[in-house]
This record gives C-alpha cells, structure tokens and sequence, in this order.
C-alpha cells in the first residue's frame, strides 16, 4: 500500500514536471519571433557598418583601377 502511494505520488511529481516544461517551452516558442526579428535587425545594422567601412577602400580602388587603366592606355599610345 505504502508503495502505491509512493508510485502515485512520483507520477503527479513527473506530471507537475512535465506542465511545467511543456508551460516553459510555450513561453520560449511565444519569444522566438521577437528574438529572430531583433537578430534581423542587428544583421541588417551589421551590414549597413561593414558596408560603411568597406566604402572607403572600395572607392579608392576603383580611383587606382581607373587611373591603372589611363597609364596602360598612354602607355600603349
């Protein structure tokens, strides 16, 4: 008898458990569209910086290709 009541006490114990992570596990399925919107966000601003750093350089290539191209072409006149 003593057993029983131990066996059922254990099985509310693991029911109670099992609520209370199915209730977490709702609660973090209810955040995930908010978290995946804020790492959009923060990719979106990340590439938005990398471009702003990248910018400079890109143009002062193009400025050395160009000139690279006009010596080539007085070179070759």
């Amino acid at each position: 008898m003593v057993a029983l009541a131990k066996l059922i006490a254990d099985v509310k114990a693991t029911k109670l458990a099992v609520e209370e992570a199915e209730a977490e596990l709702c609660d973090a399925q209810r955040l995930l569209p908010v978290k995946e919107a804020e790492i959009s966000a923060l990719d979106a601003r990340n590439s938005t910086m990398v471009s702003e750093v990248i910018r400079p350089f890109r143009d002062m290539f193009e400025d050395r290709y160009r000139a690279a191209g006009e010596l080539r072409t007085g070179r070759n006149l």
